[in-house]
């Protein structure tokens, strides 16, 4: 009964936006995963940014409406219990409807925020994305207050906890050129998520080598490093080169004690490659990775198409070790 009150409250929430006279736009996102290992019976399992989820925004000209599915066990991926809705209101162009110009952009959070700080970093293999990106995208930790404040390309947020008990845990994270081609972005949170301790700090730039050397080619180079204070674990750095020419892009990847392959073993030192290729109606690519601890090779290929507005992806990823899964995602944008 929860579940289905939940979904009436979100859909009828987002029926009121469309009849309310704003501009509608948005857009959706469902994905599953599944274990493939034991063939013929594949199971469905985790929830993380690839996998067994779901989240759709809805946009007006002074609020963003988000909502995603919540879900408990890791084996009720697509079983969600309840949806989740955060509010990002535009305050800036709220203030610009009544004639007042504001200096910055700013924009408030309020509700169960997917609550993220920013990074600059290329992410060829999707391990900042899936795990570290602002250190609570992997868990959906529940920030409930936020605010974005930004200014000609730079931007600050911050986030604070405060269904956790006795503590705040804030989240700050800023983000900005350093140069003309060169990003930086800064992340600090006041709690141990992946290393323990006491808090969290992560680190990341992007230079574009294009733009800096004026190639006729892309290519970009980036690093990342997550390390905390007192903390019980060593610190978390990858570095990873992108670039292509038209249709082709390739990328290599080098990663230590990050996390690999959504799963939640620490991969140690880790070595990836992959490219992708854009042919007329779908893109097709693949890659492989090598654990120089474990002496275990990784491998995965994808292919991704569009059809009547909605993107389809699939991948099929697997190991050494035996291991095999299936990713699907479909997209779509209104």
């Amino acid at each position: 009964m929860k579940k289905k009150f939940g979904l009436i409250l979100a859909l009828a929430l987002v029926g009121s936006m469309v009849f309310a006279g704003f501009n509608f736009g948005g857009e959706a996102l469902v994905g599953y995963k599944f274990d493939l290992t034991n063939l013929g019976k594949p199971t469905t399992y985790g929830y993380d940014s690839t996998a067994g989820y779901f989240y759709m925004n809805a946009t007006t000209d002074f609020a963003k409406v988000s909502l995603r599915g919540v879900v408990s066990g890791a084996d009720s991926s697509y079983n969600y219990e309840q949806v989740a809705t955060q509010l990002s209101l535009y305050l800036d162009k709220a203030f610009m409807d009544k004639g007042i110009e504001l200096p910055v952009g700013l924009t408030a959070y309020v509700g169960d925020a997917d609550g993220s700080g920013y990074y600059s970093y290329v992410d060829p293999d999707g391990i900042v994305d899936d795990n570290y990106d602002g250190f609570d995208s992997n868990t959906r930790s529940e920030y409930p207050i936020g605010l974005d404040v930004s200014y000609e390309g730079y931007k600050a947020r911050t986030f604070f906890t405060i269904t956790s008990g006795t503590t705040f845990d804030p989240l700050f994270s800023v983000k900005g050129p350093i140069v003309d081609g060169v990003d930086f972005a800064a992340s600090f949170l006041g709690a141990a998520k992946y290393l323990g301790g006491d808090s969290e700090i992560n680190l990341s730039a992007t230079a574009d080598v294009a733009k800096l050397a004026d190639l006729d080619f892309n290519l970009k180079a980036s690093v990342f490093t997550l390390f905390g204070i007192n903390a019980t674990s060593d610190p978390i750095v990858l570095a990873a080169v992108t670039g292509g020419k038209d249709a082709l892009t390739v990328s290599a990847e080098y990663s230590l004690n990050a996390t690999a392959d959504n799963t939640s073993s620490v991969a140690g030192s880790r070595i990836f490659a992959g490219a992708s290729y854009a042919l007329e109606d779908v893109t097709v690519g693949g890659g492989a990775d090598y654990t120089v601890s474990s002496s275990l090779f990784g491998y995965n290929v994808w292919a991704k198409t569009t059809l009547g507005g909605a993107t389809y992806k699939a991948k099929i990823a697997g190991n050494s070790d035996g291991a095999l899964a299936l990713t699907t995602q479909v997209y779509l944008a209104f």
